[in-house]
């Protein structure tokens, strides 16, 4: 099976990035402004994109400050079954964030495409847990209309 990884320092302290990566709020300001999420273990959470693209994740696991991990379960195909985890490490009020997305059947284009959006995406935690401003993609109702 295929995975991306990526990995960065964010000048934050891991409940900092616990919190951007496991509360409504916090996906929202640098991932998706469209989430839909109740609960924590085993509860399913929505992610919309403007591109008229979602996934639903089942929390499969949160330990707060270290460790949050979902399985998708609805979305797109290619996504489906796959496992996203970002593991914690905090030294001198730094995090070292570990980001996996695993279980790819297989490398495709769109893969690779999603480890691209994936490393964006990264820079737009950091931006969010140093400065409370991230670039996340303002799902279906706030994107542009036609013309």
């Amino acid at each position: 099976m295929s995975e991306i990884r990526h990995s960065l320092e964010i000048e934050a302290p891991a409940d900092v990035v616990f919190d951007a990566v496991a509360t409504k709020g916090g996906l929202a300001g640098w991932w998706t402004r469209d989430v839909e999420l109740v609960g924590v273990v085993r509860s399913v959470w929505t992610f919309r994109f403007r591109s008229g693209s979602f996934n639903s994740m089942r929390v499969a696991r949160a330990e707060r400050g270290t460790v949050i991990e979902w399985e998708c379960v609805d979305g797109h195909l290619e996504w489906f079954g796959t496992s996203v985890e970002f593991r914690l490490t905090e030294e001198e009020g730094r995090t070292r964030v570990t980001f996996r997305h695993s279980k790819w059947r297989e490398t495709t284009r769109f893969m690779r495409e999603c480890d691209e959006h994936w490393g964006a995406y990264m820079q737009s935690l950091k931006s969010y847990c140093e400065t409370g401003a991230g670039s996340p993609d303002p799902g279906p109702e706030l994107a542009p209309g036609p013309g």
